[in-house]
């Protein structure tokens, strides 16, 4: 069988495609490729929270230096309440 070559070529989603079907001769020959967009290897929660983890401890923690604004504060001070209630040592 000798290697035909395409009459005309459909390239899109598979719903693009098949819209064209009218188009496409009764007994033609199709040749279907699909490409499938090739995916980074996704990391498990235990891994990513583990990789945050262990960046979160190389930062330094240097004491802020507390504003002389009275609001600001307050302000600051119910931030690191907050945190220190969520488990962080600030």
């Amino acid at each position: 069988m000798v290697n035909p070559q395409p009459s005309r070529i459909f390239r899109g989603t598979a719903e693009e495609v098949f819209s064209h079907r009218d188009e496409i001769p009764s007994g033609a020959i199709l040749e279907l490729r699909v490409f499938e967009e090739e995916r980074e290897q996704e990391m498990t929660l235990a891994e990513s929270l583990a990789d945050l983890l262990e960046e979160a401890s190389q930062v330094q923690r240097a004491k802020p230096i507390c504003p002389d604004d009275p609001v600001k504060q307050q302000v600051a001070a119910t931030v690191r309440e907050k945190f220190r209630r969520q488990g962080f040592e600030i």
